[in-house]
């Protein structure tokens, strides 16, 4: 789809339902939402109890882990299948037998740790699901599949449940069950399930690590509330199981709101907290924004580097975004290459007692990590501020976004500070962004987000050198706009447009844009740019030694 000049954006704006559907991301809201209550102060010996409880409680987590990384009990993180194997080991120490290691916990504790390594397994496998059928649906061969074929292929990664770990074990699924394959026959499923068995693979994370110990859940029957009058004002206090039989300890609390149902003990690096969980209320859109003769209110996004959001009349919505990674990651910089030279110091140094006091008082990481919640929390709240901001100024029923995951990159900074700082930080504004939408009932649409910021929208031409930083002025029809501007306009058109789907590779959606442009130019009786495509590293690299080669032999390639 292509715009002309003076096209106006309102109408832009409005796409049909039956589309929307189409691309719909599905953001649906989740059924409980965290409270943070603020704990007073413990004793020393309170906190030490409550240590050795969080201690002991991650060591049966990771343990669980361990154990549902094996195909005898991967099977028991389906749904609530877990019970089944709670039983099991329950009658094991009935029996006297010793089925699993404890680390100390008592019996409501550990069976709360296999519950919540349960749900951990579970969403892993979930996620990996998504990753896989996201990967599979851009790679090229998926491409030339039939459409019973693609159905096949997706049926394959659309449940948790034992048919999908037979599909891993070797098995090959026929879908008996489902009616489009009762009478018709896959053309050779035993290689497409091969070939989608590699992709989990590939995207499954090798192993589900459990390093910090600091937080322990509490069902209603192991803690107990109580409030009381002291000084003319009520006091809310929670008694938590230990360790130790039928002896618990009393904590606290900051503020007086009823707990009930599952509560979560964290150690914070200010202290501890107790994170109770509450049903969300759904906020009403307005009358303003109901559905108009089929067709939705819509607004892009486009994520930034150095902003949170771009939208598609140019405004901005957390430009000191940037400044805050970049101001912290010349920060962390400086403390990185100083702890790098402590730690050296401390390696080669054959004083026994000078390299304990290095490592006590120049790598103690306690104040390297308060650094770091604090930068988080700061991002945190731009993320939160920005996306209110959108939600309040530029109300939609649909917001479009670009199907894209890949990380910030603070040029000129090591690795290991992108990591620190900007790794999390798209998942954290996707995750806000559906969640708030959710909340105030707006949906999540996605398109592929291929060579969006180098398409013009308005004669289709695609090229790199269009874009100069954050400007855009086409090299075939001289159209100037903002680059992220630009970039929502794009989205935009692949939401109008039926031949682009939620998920397609970079060399589908390059195709579609060239013939688009071609067909432009025909009708408008002007020559087609001719698109570059960026050079590889590696090519590059090789003919630049090549050259060399050549000069030193003295002869001309």
């Amino acid at each position: 789809m292509l715009l002309e000049p003076n096209s106006s954006i309102e109408d832009l704006c409005l796409i049909s339902q039956k589309r929307i559907n189409e691309l719909e991301a599905g953001n649906e809201l989740p059924a409980y939402v965290t409270t943070v209550r603020a704990i007073v102060a413990p004793s020393s010996a309170i906190d030490c109890q409550l240590s050795e409880l969080a201690y002991a409680y991650g060591r049966q987590i990771a343990y669980f882990l361990c154990r549902f990384a094996s195909r005898k009990w991967r099977r028991y993180c389906i749904g609530n299948e877990y019970r089944k194997l709670r039983n099991q080991l329950v009658a094991g120490f009935n029996a006297g037998e010793k089925p699993v290691l404890v680390y100390g916990l008592q019996a409501r504790q550990w069976k709360m740790a296999l519950q919540q390594a349960s749900s951990i397994v579970s969403n892993d496998w979930r996620l990996t699901q998504q990753r896989a059928k996201e990967r599979i649906e851009r790679s090229a061969w998926f491409g030339r599949l039939e459409d019973l074929e693609r159905h096949y292929v997706r049926l394959l990664l659309c449940r948790l449940d034992d048919a999908f770990f037979d599909f891993l074990d070797g098995r090959t699924p026929t879908f008996t069950w489902h009616k489009r394959f009762r009478n018709e026959k896959v053309r050779n499923p035993r290689g497409l399930c091969e070939a989608v068995r590699r992709v989990i693979r590939a995207v499954r994370s090798k192993r589900i690590r459990h390093r910090e110990h600091r937080s322990v859940w509490f069902d209603s029957s192991c803690y107990k509330t109580t409030t009381v009058l002291r000084n003319g004002r009520s006091v809310q206090s929670v008694e938590l199981m230990t360790l130790e039989p039928r002896k618990r300890v009393k904590i606290e609390l900051l503020g007086t709101k009823k707990i009930t149902g599952t509560i979560k003990l964290v150690m914070t690096l200010g202290g501890w907290a107790i994170h109770t969980l509450e049903k969300p209320a759904l906020k009403v859109l307005p009358e303003s924004l109901k559905a108009q003769n089929g067709r939705l209110v819509c607004a892009a996004m486009d994520m930034g580097l150095t902003e949170v959001f771009t939208l598609q009349d140019g405004s901005q919505y957390g430009v000191e975004l940037g400044r805050a990674l970049r101001a912290k990651a010349e920060q962390i910089n400086r403390l990185l290459v100083e702890r790098n030279r402590m730690f050296a110091k401390a390696q080669n140094t054959p004083d026994r007692s000078k390299r304990r006091h290095i490592e006590k008082y120049n790598l103690d990481s306690q104040k390297f990590d308060r650094l770091l919640a604090r930068h988080k929390a700061h991002v945190r709240d731009i993320v939160n501020q920005a996306l209110n901001r959108i939600i309040k100024k530029h109300p939609a029923q649909v917001y479009i976004i670009e199907d894209l995951g890949h990380r910030f990159n603070l040029d000129g900074f090591s690795k290991s500070v992108n990591r620190l700082l900007a790794g999390w930080v798209r998942g954290f504004i996707r995750e806000r962004l559906f969640f708030k939408a959710a909340l105030f009932g707006r949906k999540i649409v996605k398109v592929p987000a291929a060579y969006g910021s180098q398409r013009c929208p308005f004669c289709g031409c695609v090229s790199r050198e269009s874009r100069h930083g954050d400007k855009f002025q086409c090299v075939h029809c001289g159209a100037k706009r903002h680059a992220d501007e630009l970039a929502c306009l794009n989205l935009l058109c692949r939401a109008h447009d039926e031949r682009f789907g939620a998920r397609m590779s970079k060399e589908e959606v390059l195709r579609l844009e060239l013939e688009e442009h071609e067909k432009a130019c025909v009708q408008r009786g002007t020559m087609p740019h001719k698109y570059q495509p960026r050079p590889s590293k590696s090519r590059a690299v090789r003919s630049a030694k090549q050259a060399a080669v050549f000069r030193t032999a003295g002869t001309a390639p």
